[in-house]
This record gives C-alpha cells, structure tokens and sequence, in this order.
C-alpha cells in the first residue's frame, strides 16, 4: 500500500506535469498573441511614418504653392507698372501731340489773318 509520502510525491509531480502541460498548451495562443501585438505595433509605426511623410509632403507643396503665388503677384505688380508708366506715356504723347497741334491751328490762323489783312 502507498504511503503518505508517496501519495504526496504522486499529487506533487501529477501537478507539475498538469502545470506544465497546461503551460506547453497556453504556450502558441501566448506566442500568437505576441506576434498579433507585435505585427499592430510595427503596422501602426510604419502608418505613423506614412502619415507624417504625406503631412511633409503636403506642407512642402502648400510653401511651393505660396512661393508660386508670390511669384505670381511680384509679376502681375511689374505688369500693372509698366501698364501704368506706358499709359502715362501715352497721355504725355497725346498731350504733346495736341499741343503741337494747337500752335500749328494756331500758326494756319494768324497766317490766314495776316493774308486777309493783306487783302484788304
């Protein structure tokens, strides 16, 4: 008949074994978990990254776009001014020619006066 003892050495080594079958068993769900846990991680760093890449992008193309548009303005200014300074061109050009125009109406009147006066 088995004594005490080895019925205790018996429950003993029936536990360990039962405990480390149990672990053995949990052992692949555990390392599942561990690879699901560590592919989200990786996959949440690398659309991390993704993200921060399209948001430099983004900014880099708004300050291209910015930098375009200053161009732009800088060059429709230059073209107002120049449209400005030929306009006033233009005004000085026509005023001249109208004065000029003037002295010669004025020059055919008094000519045209003085032939009269030596007609008469």
């Amino acid at each position: 008949m088995p004594t005490v003892s080895t019925m205790t050495e018996k429950i003993k080594g029936n536990t360990l074994k039962g405990f480390w079958g149990g672990c053995r068993s949990l052992l692949v769900p555990l390392m599942i978990a561990v690879f699901t846990i560590t592919t989200t991680v990786l996959q949440m760093n690398a659309t991390r990254q993704i993200n921060e890449q399209n948001l430099q992008i983004a900014i880099d193309n708004r300050d291209i776009a910015n930098y375009s548009r200053i161009q732009q303005l800088a060059i429709e200014e230059s073209r107002c001014k120049l449209e400005r300074e030929i306009e006033e061109q233009r005004r000085e050009t026509d005023r001249q020619i109208a004065q000029h125009n003037r002295e010669q109406d004025l020059h055919v009147a008094n000519e045209t006066r003085l032939h009269q006066i030596a007609i008469e």
